[in-house]
């Protein structure tokens, strides 16, 4: 009897051509996955991403590290107005925040020494700053004795009739305390000549 012929079964290395084609797909692929983030990553993607890192670095009081990220989203390319005015905002918020540090150091360095002093570094912080909050107790404990220190030099300079000094510190007082009864009163009564023609 004539024996059948079998045809043995093809090894991987005896079937190059296939396993090249597969290796070729496999690459092809992966290069794909790494060339897509690189180069076709959204911006406001990123955008998104830098901010939300900004603003961890706000509520931590982080502000060059919050000034750093702001600044790199507001200068990424092809992003939308919005986005990058938020991030510019968020920039600003950043620096001014470094300049309120400045002004607490000055305002904690005199509060016990010089409230002239402290209470212009208090009022020179932006009212939504970090450490305008921060220095409030503080400032509301110095201020009566500020507010009092100016009505006595406003009193003295309206009775000897110096009008400019006189409406200078009662505005000081005014401007801590807008409804101080004693200085609006003193600010509507006459001084110097005005007073000696009545």
């Amino acid at each position: 009897a004539q024996k059948s012929r079998q045809t043995p079964s093809q090894a991987p290395w005896q079937a190059p051509g296939r396993l090249l084609g597969q290796r070729s797909r496999v690459a092809a692929a992966l290069a794909l996955l790494l060339l897509v983030p690189a180069c076709g990553k959204n911006p406001e993607t990123q955008a998104a991403s830098l901010l939300r890192e900004v603003d961890r670095a706000l509520s931590q009081q982080q502000w060059e590290a919050a000034e750093k990220k702001a600044q790199e989203a507001a200068n990424l390319p092809k992003l939308s107005e919005g986005t990058r005015d938020q991030a510019k905002l968020k920039l600003e918020q950043a620096r001014s925040e470094q300049q309120a540090l400045k002004l607490y150091q000055k305002f904690v360095g005199h509060a016990s020494t010089d409230h002239d002093i402290a209470v212009g570094s208090w009022k020179d912080m932006p009212e939504s700053s970090y450490y305008r909050q921060l220095a409030r107790p503080e400032f509301d404990r110095i201020r009566a004795s500020y507010v009092d220190d100016h009505l006595e030099r406003a009193k003295s300079a309206h009775f000897n009739g110096r009008c400019d000094d006189a409406k200078h510190e009662l505005q000081l007082v005014l401007d801590v305390d807008a409804q101080n009864r004693k200085a609006m009163e003193l600010n509507k009564a006459a001084c110097g000549k005005d007073k000696k023609a009545e």
